[in-house]
């Protein structure tokens, strides 16, 4: 009786699993299969503080400088990049209200230089926006300062 029933479950997964399984139908030959479509752009907003600083004409001039200081052990080859760009955004305050919220957020961009001496150069952008937002966001370069303490000295 046991192998009876083992015989018709065989017999009845193995008809199944063909039914379950369905071969994709071929494209038809004059249409053109569909493209995935490319992963969307993140958004750049009047308001984002990345983009906020990047337009800042003195952070500009500043990003240049950082930049071109890993032109001087440049490849052959000018389309290699010397100099690799990691921006970290820190949020610092901001309060929200009927007109909308406010922010201060600090802006890094780290410019690492390739190689076998490698040099690393931040440059520091602080990014206020007002809560109306009417008013457009403003960036200026901001620094690191020791503050008390018996190394702020030295």
């Amino acid at each position: 009786m046991n192998r009876l029933a083992s015989l018709l479950t065989a017999a009845f997964l193995g008809c199944a699993i063909p039914q379950a399984v369905a071969s994709p139908t071929p494209a038809e030959p004059g249409k053109a299969s569909p493209r995935p479509s490319p992963a969307p752009r993140p958004a750049s907003s009047p308001r984002e503080p990345v983009t906020v600083a990047r337009n800042a004409p003195a952070i500009i001039q500043l990003i240049k400088q950082a930049k071109s200081e890993g032109n001087a052990d440049a490849p052959a080859d000018p389309k290699v990049p010397t100099v690799d760009e990691t921006v970290t955004q820190i949020p610092l305050g901001g309060q929200c209200g009927f007109a909308g919220c406010s922010s201060s957020t600090l802006v890094a961009f780290t410019y690492r230089t390739r190689g076998a001496n490698t040099a690393t150069r931040t440059v520091l952008a602080m990014v206020s926006c007002e809560a109306v937002a009417k008013i457009p966001c403003t960036a200026v370069p901001a620094e690191v300062r020791a503050t008390g303490g018996a190394n702020a000295t030295q």
